[in-house]
């Protein structure tokens, strides 16, 4: 069975179908597609079903009419730094409502969609309310010093392992917001693999758990694994990329120790992996380009999924 939801009428505009898809069972610990949604993203959903129909587990969305060109004049640059729908036409403003719908994990079919629409699949926002329902008590703690007014929720396009389309998110401070919008749409248009990126509070804030689904993720209130100095990743200003082949690495006693624990095949450089982040690989220069530092250049431990960057 499959879940369709056909809507007339909102996206006339797009020259091209763009369909979202549940999560591929192939995608480590991302099996649950409706788990993110809040009520009001179910109401609203609910809401789009009354103009067609709901049978199984896939989220379809497709515009009716002939598909043509637009008369709308599309903007040759969509996001402006501040607000994806001030810089959008009307038309396209309403797609990307409608994509904000779709849980991070989501698959989306962007094989016929615009530029522009890729575009705009790609921003950063004020923490609104249904973002705060799923960190409050979580990864932003009763005991967080962080202001809310600080930390900024991102949505992106990303390539998974299996090269299909996600839709992923991030919780990270608003001084490396428009950073992560820039980076996340340089390595989507390189095709670089990210198996998924959900934010860490669907393992319960638990950043082993996290890691070890190779989940990508940045804010979290928490402090330096073994210390009671907080972590950058506690303001927002980190965040660790595909984990479980990037490990945390650090010899104790004489006995090396590894980050997530099922990660220890991958403690070794010398073998070659598709998924390790190299010094001077698109994803390094995407981050060090912006003023990150890599948890690979250091010293007295190695952290390779880690790019953190000082608040100026």
């Amino acid at each position: 069975m499959k879940k369709a939801i056909v809507i007339a009428g909102v996206i006339v505009c797009m020259s091209a179908t763009l369909s979202a898809c549940g999560k591929s069972a192939d995608n480590t610990g991302s099996n649950n597609t409706t788990a993110t949604m809040s009520p009001e993203q179910a109401s609203e959903i609910e809401h789009i079903a009354d103009t067609g129909e709901l049978t199984g587990d896939t989220l379809e969305i497709t515009p009716t009419g002939t598909p043509g060109p637009t008369s709308t004049p599309r903007p040759e640059t969509v996001y402006d730094g501040s607000s994806v729908e001030s810089s959008l036409p009307e038309q396209s403003a309403e797609f990307l409502n409608v994509l904000k719908l779709l849980p991070a994990g989501t698959i989306v079919n962007t094989a016929e969609a615009s530029n522009e629409e890729i575009a705009a699949c790609f921003y950063q926002e004020e923490i609104g309310d249904d973002v705060f329902m799923r960190i409050d008590g979580v990864s932003y703690g009763a005991d967080c010093t962080v202001p809310l007014s600080e930390l900024r929720y991102v949505r992106i396009l990303h390539y998974g392992f299996d090269g299909s389309v996600y839709v992923g998110e991030l919780v990270v401070n608003e001084a490396i917001a428009d950073d992560m919008v820039e980076i996340f749409k340089e390595l989507y248009d390189a095709e670089y693999p990210i198996e998924q990126m959900t934010l860490v509070d669907e393992y319960d804030a638990d950043d082993e758990a996290s890691m070890e689904a190779n989940n990508t993720s940045a804010f979290n209130f928490r402090t330096v694994e073994g210390s009671t100095t907080l972590s950058n990743h506690a303001y927002g200003l980190a965040i660790d990329i595909n984990p479980k082949y990037n490990p945390y690495v650090k010899v104790s006693n004489g006995t090396t120790v590894v980050y997530p624990d099922n990660a220890a095949e991958y403690a070794d450089r010398s073998v070659d992996c598709d998924y390790y982040i190299n010094r001077d690989d698109i994803c390094y220069q995407a981050f060090v380009s912006r003023g990150f530092t890599w948890g690979g250049d250091w010293t007295t431990v190695k952290d390779y999924q880690h790019f953190e960057k000082t608040k100026n």
